[in-house]
This record gives structure tokens, sequence and C-alpha cells, in this order.
């Protein structure tokens, strides 16, 4: 289903907080899975000779329109592979031979700039890692983890759950090595919680959290997006419903919450996996 040309190149680029090449390696993961003779070359891609018909997957939404037309300039085979929650605008669409899409619902949305193009599902595969959440290890004083920024989140979100003494909420984890001690080191139940006005369901997010083990609770995304995780997460409607579906998490017992993570997790490396070539669409 991917076939690549001569050599593959994966660039991106990165903020002045350095917090990109943590924040993207899912992304890039996904493309070494895919694409294992690709070079990841982060940031350090300007002085690259590239060669003609060389392939270059862009990762990230820090590209200006000038950047794609200056490697479409060069004869290059562009591939971008969008971060965001929403379609890629056809100013920059229209420089791409494909773009990938993490979300089903945005690659249903994302209409083609021109006949040829392709447009991909190509949504985070399970990431490697030897780093997992133990729940045989479980504490009394069990956590609903939220790895993220509230700020970005609603106010009466913020205002539901920061005064909750079982609520805890984590944003520095930016590097591989901060991030796995914490999973090995904490028994939390895992919680997505959706961007302002932003329904599209976060694979990265996710994906990343159900590789290590972890049980996830969400809210609901979308119906395209929710259905392939739907027997891997718990999906909720309400604010409630995300309080009372951890509440009777916490109160299984360590053996009991070792064996809900074990089954999703067979289950998720079997369904996002580079050998299920049912998962990846294309148009």
């Amino acid at each position: 289903m991917f076939i690549f040309k001569n050599n593959v190149y994966i660039i991106q680029k990165e903020r002045a907080d350095s917090k990109l090449l943590f924040m993207y390696k899912p992304f890039v993961n996904t493309i070494l899975l895919i694409a294992p003779q690709s070079k990841f070359l982060y940031n350090d891609w300007k002085n690259i000779d590239f060669k003609a018909n060389d392939t270059i997957i862009i990762i990230g939404c820090h590209f200006d329109l000038n950047d794609f037309i200056n490697l479409k300039n060069k004869n290059l085979y562009v591939i971008f592979y969008w971060t965001e929650p929403s379609v890629v605008n056809n100013n920059i669409a229209q420089y791409c031979d494909e773009i990938y899409l993490y979300s089903k619902v945005l690659f249903i949305s994302q209409q083609k700039s021109f006949y040829q193009q392709k447009i991909r599902f190509v949504p985070i595969l399970k990431q490697e890692t030897k780093s997992f959440v133990n729940y045989l290890n479980k504490k009394d004083n069990i956590k609903l983890s939220f790895l993220g920024n509230l700020n970005y989140r609603s106010i009466d979100i913020g205002n539901y759950f920061l005064n909750k003494i079982y609520f805890e909420e984590k944003y520095n984890l930016f590097n591989e090595d901060t991030y796995n001690m914490y999973m090995v080191k904490n028994t939390n139940i895992f919680l997505n919680l959706n961007k302002n006005n932003t329904f599209v369901l976060p694979f990265c997010r996710i994906c990343k959290l159900l590789s290590h083990k972890c049980i996830v609770i969400s809210q609901h995304c979308n119906k395209e997006d929710d259905e392939l995780l739907e027997d891997l997460v718990y999906f909720c409607d309400s604010l409630l419903d995300i309080e009372k579906i951890f509440y009777n998490l916490s109160l299984k017992s360590p053996n009991e919450l070792n064996d809900i993570s074990n089954k999703n997790y067979i289950k998720f490396c079997d369904k996002f996996s580079f050998k299920n070539d049912n998962l990846f669409l294309i148009k």
C-alpha cells in the first residue's frame, strides 16, 4: 500500500521551547514503521542537497507556503503528515503529492487539490517502549491524570476538575525519559479532554498512552474516530460520566485493573499495527 522510491527524508521544524521533538515523535515513529528506510533529519534539513524525485515527508504545522513552494521547485515528492485538528488549507495542500491525516474524520473531510493527489488516513501506530504502567502496583490514592494543559480547555472543564482531590494535571513531560519514568512510577487512570471547540480525536495523545498500557477515559470526540477506539477507551458523554467511570475503576482490585490494561494492550497492538492493512485508507 505504501511505495517509496529513491531517498526518503522526514523533516520538521522546532519551537523556541524545543518541545516539538517529543510532541511529534509518535508521528515520526509511525513513518519509520511504514518506511523504515527513511532518514529523520529533525529540523536540520535546510542545507541538505536533496536530489530530484527524493521523497520528503513533512511533519507539523510550522511550515509556511514558501517552504512548500521551495521544496516542490526542487522536483521533490512531497508528503505532508498533518498534525492539527483541522483539514489542510488548499493554499498549502496544492503543493503536496500526498497528505497523511491521523484522524478518520479529517480524512473524510479533506478534499483533493488535484486529481493525482493521494489522501491517506494514517493513524498513530503502536509506539515501541519498555516502560509500562503496572496496575498490579495500584496505589491507594489512584489519580485521574490529564497529561496536558487545562488552559486550552473550556473554563467549565477546568473549574470542574481543578477542585477534585483525585484529579492531576501534568504538563512537564516533554522528553522520553521523564515521560517513561512517570509511566513506570504511576498507576493512574488517564484522561483525554477535548481542546476548545475541537472534536477531532487526538490519536497522538491516546495512542501513546495505550502504547504504555494505560487505562484511558475520554470525552466523546466524533463517531468516525471514536469507533476505532471504542473497545480500547472509555468514552463519556459528560464530565459526570467521566467521574463515575473513574470512581468505578478506582474501586477495582490491582488484578482487575491489570487484566483490563493487558487485554486493551493486546487489542491495541493488533489493531494499530503496520501489518493491519484494514487500518489505512486512501482516496
